[in-house]
């Protein structure tokens, strides 16, 4: 029997696009929506858990290594 993959940061992306009603233009884009920082939220933390650097995360977020930091300790500061 295999041992379980790990997404590859495609697939949070895309899971996180689907869960939220988002399109990956939308998520990845300017947007500040609620919605969009959630969902772009969940994706830090995951890929963070999975041990994805915040300058990759940053890099495939389209965002600056500071916001992927402030993501995630909003998400500690929520408890998720």
């Amino acid at each position: 029997m295999e041992p379980a993959q790990r997404p590859t940061p495609a697939d949070v992306i895309y899971a996180a696009c689907k869960e939220w009603g988002s399109s990956t233009e939308e998520l990845l884009g300017p947007g500040r929506r609620a919605e969009l920082v959630d969902a772009r939220q969940e994706i830090a933390v995951t890929l963070y858990q999975q041990g994805v650097a915040l300058k990759v995360i940053a890099y495939l977020l389209r965002r600056n290594h500071s916001t992927v930091r402030s993501l995630l300790a909003r998400a500690k500061r929520q408890g998720t």
